[in-house]
């Protein structure tokens, strides 16, 4: 697994184009970017309705990428629950107005 300052987090929410947050996975793990994956309850369930492929089956075909880590929702001992958790960076795809200006 890569050194977490080279990883990005990748958040899910619950906006419409779970396409695109599939697509930002396979970019960065394909440019072996290291990626800390997290999605909302609404996105599995917008994922469910836009993919071919359910949430669940998605994370597990990219772990077989040593690059890529998924936390559970709540889950407040994952180590990006910390505001210390170091990273390249964030991305939350799909995004709404609303979620973005509630970060």
């Amino acid at each position: 697994m890569k050194n977490n300052r080279s990883r990005i987090v990748v958040g899910i929410s619950g906006a419409s184009g779970s396409l695109l947050a599939a697509k930002t996975v396979d970019a960065l793990l394909n440019k072996n970017v290291g990626v800390s994956l997290i999605a909302s309850n609404p996105a599995r369930m917008v994922w469910q309705h836009e993919m071919s492929m359910s949430y669940g089956e998605s994370v597990e075909e990219w772990s077989y990428d040593n690059n890529f880590e998924h936390f559970a929702i709540g889950d407040f001992k994952a180590p990006i629950a910390s505001g210390t958790y170091p990273t390249a960076g964030m991305a939350i795809v799909p995004s709404s107005m609303a979620t973005i200006s509630a970060v």
